[in-house]
């Protein structure tokens, strides 16, 4: 089995209200477990970079990397059908995805 790195990119998925953030997180959390032993590391959300405007600090997140996780697939093709299922999808973020270069 090789590794794949999914890395998630776009305006921020999870949410802005409490009941928003509870069902993200389910999704996410139902998506992990359909992984089962497939699943190396889950990762975290990045929090956004900040930029400057003005002089005053803002958060901005539109195209920025949003988080990560690690798979196990047989191949390229079946790392995709995973990143296919990941609940970013349906947020409109992106997913790529990276196999591991073994050093």
């Amino acid at each position: 089995m090789k590794k794949f790195i999914l890395i998630y990119s776009g305006k921020s998925g999870m949410g802005s209200t409490e009941e928003e953030i509870k069902m993200i997180t389910q999704k996410w959390n139902e998506w992990f477990s359909s992984l089962g032993a497939n699943l190396v590391d889950g990762g975290f959300p990045f929090m956004p970079n900040p930029k400057m405007t003005n002089g005053k600090e803002e958060m901005e997140s539109k195209s920025e990397l949003t988080g990560y996780s690690i798979v196990k697939a047989e191949n390229y093709a079946k790392a995709m059908e995973m990143a296919m299922s990941c609940p970013v999808n349906q947020t409109g973020q992106m997913v790529n995805v990276f196999e591991e270069q073994p050093m």
